[in-house]
């Protein structure tokens, strides 16, 4: 088993146990998700090979000396290199997650290049946060297009014919108050000169009656009158304040 080093995290003060491979690397606490380096161990040091010893060699015989003198001596073998131990598997490092220490993970950086366009016609939007393109008309709120056309730009002429009809409604207004005002004033005059008037006298007024009298034709010219100066008023308001501008002629493809 491989040899472990106890550590605690700085952060939630867990403890685990890390191989000595790890020591002075950074790991990631599993509670806490905290990114620390391993402290590393004094003392600790990778096992070693040791080195081949050659195996001493079997004793000679006593007896029989000059036999094995006068004897041929045989070539000597080589001697087999001493098998060097091959290197222990290095221990796999766990995966460390930089993320809280990268800014940016996904190595996506900002282009100069990058400008605001419309997603429909794709022109540039001038600022980049304009709510409608100027240009197809979409509406970058509501995610949709308005519908755009171009009209004709408004003249003087526009304007007065735009206008005329309002002021000729206050026209009328000013010439009905002065038929309430006649009708109302000059009616008895306007009977006795058409011969309207009766035989007989008034005992407090001491004139002549009318065959009609005068008030029953100024009535309905008065409640005429009225209506009409009613009508051409809201018009002629309408006009003047609501509808101001002359309406919009829209420009014909050529």
């Amino acid at each position: 088993m491989a040899d472990t080093i106890p550590v605690s995290c700085p952060s939630c003060a867990k403890g685990m146990k890390v191989p000595v491979a790890m020591a002075g690397k950074k790991i990631r606490c599993k509670e806490c998700q905290t990114v620390f380096a391993v402290p590393t161990v004094g003392g600790a040091k990778p096992a070693t090979a040791k080195p081949a010893t050659a195996k001493p060699a079997p004793p000679k015989p006593a007896g029989d000396t000059f036999k094995l003198a006068d004897a041929p001596k045989k070539p000597a073998a080589p001697k087999k290199p001493a098998a060097v131990p091959a290197p222990a598997p290095a221990a796999k490092k766990p995966p460390v997650d930089d993320d809280e220490d990268n800014d940016n993970p996904y190595g996506i950086t900002a282009n100069e290049f990058d400008i605001a366009r419309c997603p429909f016609c794709a022109i540039e939007l001038d600022p980049p946060d304009t709510a409608i393109c100027l240009n197809c008309g979409y509406d970058m709120v509501q995610r949709r297009r308005h519908e755009t056309k171009k009209i004709e730009a408004h003249t003087t002429g526009d304007y007065i014919k735009h206008h005329l009809p309002a002021a000729a409604c206050v026209i009328a207004i000013l010439i009905f108050i002065a038929v309430i005002y006649f009708s109302l004033t000059n009616m008895s005059d306007l009977f006795r000169q058409m011969d309207l008037e009766d035989e007989t006298e008034n005992e407090v007024t001491k004139k002549k009656n009318f065959v009609v009298p005068p008030g029953a034709c100024s009535l309905p010219i008065i409640v005429g009158s009225l209506f009409v100066i009613w009508k051409a008023g809201q018009f002629a308001f309408k006009r003047f304040v609501y509808n101001w501008k002359p309406i919009e002629v829209v420009q014909k493809d050529k």
